[in-house]
């Protein structure tokens, strides 16, 4: 899977959770979209130590940005 196609599925699974009223904070969903990276993705994450959530654009891009320089 690459980087677009699991940022597409972990947001699909938040927006479900949402519907069913067992929604996640976005700092869940950073934390765990980074726990789920292959180890390729090591050098990148650094999980937060606070409770601010990185805004989703901003991982997004970091994140794709990222995968392409590992191509």
């Amino acid at each position: 899977m690459n980087m677009e196609q699991y940022l597409t599925t972990t947001k699909s699974i938040a927006d479900n959770l949402t519907l069913t009223r067992n929604s996640i904070s976005q700092f869940a969903l950073t934390i765990q979209i980074l726990s789920g990276l292959d180890t390729k993705y090591t050098q990148i994450v650094t999980l937060p130590t606070d409770k601010e959530s990185v805004p989703e654009i901003e991982l997004k891009k970091h994140l794709l940005t990222f995968e392409s320089r590992l191509e």
